[in-house]
Parts: C-alpha cells; structure tokens; sequence
C-alpha cells in the first residue's frame, strides 16, 4: 500500500486546481490504515481552510458521504461537499470546508440535551425524503445481512444469532408495523460522540457520514443507548432534547425494538473485529449479547457483565 504522505504528494496538483491548494498536510496518521485524512492550504494560509478525505478501494464510504450530502441539502441542511474525485489504485477523495471544532467530551446535561437536539435536527429536517440513490435500512435488513456475512466463517456464531433473532421476533410478533409507525429519515449510521464535534459558535455539528442510509429514526440509536448514553440519567436527558426537534408526538423506542438493535449492532461489531481486531470494542458487542441471553435465555447467560 502506498505511503500516504507520497499518495497526497501525487494528488497535489488535481488540489491545486480544483481547490487552489498550495499544499497539504497529513493528519490523524494511522499505520496502515485504508482512509487517509489531511489538511489543505492556500497561498499564505497559517490556518488549513480545506478538510480532505481519502479511501483505498472503498467506494460506499465515498458515495454514500455524496448521496447524503445532496439529500440534506435538498432538506435544507446544511452539508457541504466542496469537491471529490477519484484517482487511480482505487483512490477516491472528498474535499470539505474545514472545521475548526473540539471533541464532544465529558458532556453536562445541558450538552447531552443539545446533542440529542442536533440529531434530533438531522432526523425531524430529512423525515419523509425518498432520494432513489440512497441505501435503505430496516431492522430484519440488517440482521439479515450481518448475518450472511458470517455464515461462512463463523457458522456457531451464525447459529447463535438466528437463534437469538427466532428467540425476539417470537416474543416480539416482529417489528415490520413498529417500524412503519416510525419517522423514515436519514441516518448518519455511526452515531456517537467521536462523530459530534463542539464547533466555534458554541453549538454541535455532526461529521462523517459515510455509514448513511435512510430508515427507521430509532436505527440510529443502535450503539450510543449501550454506550455513551448507558446511564438511564444521560439518556433521558439526551432523548429529550431529540424529542424537541420534533415539536410533536414521537412514537416511543419500543423495548423489543431496542433488543433487535442490540442483537445488530453486538453482532455488527463481532463481524467488524473480526477483520479489525480491536478487542475493547469486541467486548462492548459482546455485552449487548450478554444482556439479551440474561432477558431471554441464550448461550452468554450467567456471564459477567
């Protein structure tokens, strides 16, 4: 794989044109990793003025930060995408107005309300939006699909996950008319405070939205209810806010909804360090697995949370 520092030198001159970029600077370095990010300068800039995005051989991250960002703006969100292109080896890019920002950290609760308003704003502005060109998520969806993907090359833990899913949706009765009752809008699809920035006018502004989809508003909440909002205090602060943005009547997160997220996203992590061994997160997915054989009886019961 190319060194980064030589690929952004090779790109310079497509910057240079399209961007009027004198030069750029590698941030966020991360040894072998397939994305890479930077920061762009004009002539005589001290202070980088363009946020540049790259990604090996990955063209949905890409497209789908294109497609959302062309549905929120039709939504009247404001998403800016100053460029993009592709190169050769696979490379794709995206250029963005850079943000200056800090990172959403040790939140007060007047905080955690104005994060569950900012996605609550992202929510309530896209609810109803039909673009063609975006992916559409539903629960048994995605269960269905993290699914194939381990059936192959883990078939005990294909087998544990359909049996925990026959286990929920026959408690259950399923989720299709749950779901249905919900606003259909669009998800940013990696919702968490490491993609909630705080940004110099004081509020809140979502980044990275290259796991986007359109779907059931409550997807949305698939990992942050279990993690960063796992105190029921935080949470209950955090929905309220959401709810505000939506100045009416919001149908309740279902409790037997909440247990198919958990099975997705728990299973969704699995999967994903698997291939990124990353053995915090491992752990994190798998309590949301644990927490559901306690509820319904399964293969992790009686294990330590």
């Amino acid at each position: 794989m190319k060194p980064a520092d030589q690929l952004l030198a090779e790109l310079l001159p497509i910057w240079q044109q399209a961007l009027g970029l004198s030069r750029v600077c590698h941030i966020h370095p991360q040894p072998d990793s397939i994305n890479v990010h930077a920061a762009g300068y004009r002539a005589d800039e001290t202070e980088p003025s363009v946020f540049l995005k790259l990604s090996r051989n990955r063209p949905r991250p890409y497209e789908q930060e294109l497609v959302s960002a062309r549905a929120m703006q039709s939504c009247g969100y404001e998403r800016t995408i100053l460029a993009h292109g592709e190169a050769a080896d696979g490379i794709r890019w995206l250029a963005l107005p850079w943000l200056p920002h800090e990172d959403f950290a040790n939140p007060t609760p007047a905080d955690l309300r104005a994060a569950g308003r900012t996605l609550g704003e992202l929510h309530a502005r896209t609810t109803g939006y039909t673009g063609a060109e975006m992916r559409r998520f539903t629960l048994q969806r995605e269960l269905d699909r993290q699914l194939t993907k381990v059936e192959t090359s883990h078939p005990v833990l294909h087998a544990e996950m359909q049996a925990r899913i026959d286990r929920l949706r026959a408690a259950s009765g399923g989720w299709e008319a749950y779901e249905a009752s919900l606003p259909q809008c669009l998800l940013h699809g990696d919702f968490g405070w490491r993609n909630l920035v705080r940004v110099p006018t004081g509020g809140l502004q979502l980044i990275d939205f290259e796991h986007s989809a359109l779907g059931p508003n409550w997807m949305d909440f698939g990992k942050v209810l279990d993690g960063e909002l796992a105190d029921p205090q935080d949470r209950a602060v955090f929905l309220a806010g959401y709810a505000e943005a939506f100045e009416g009547a919001l149908p309740p997160l279902a409790e037997h909804y909440f247990w198919g997220l958990r099975l997705w996203q728990g299973l969704a992590i699995l999967q994903y360090c698997s291939v990124y061994p990353d053995d915090q997160f491992r752990a994190f997915g798998e309590r949301m697995l644990i927490r559901f054989d306690e509820q319904f009886g399964g293969p992790l019961a009686g294990k330590p949370l």
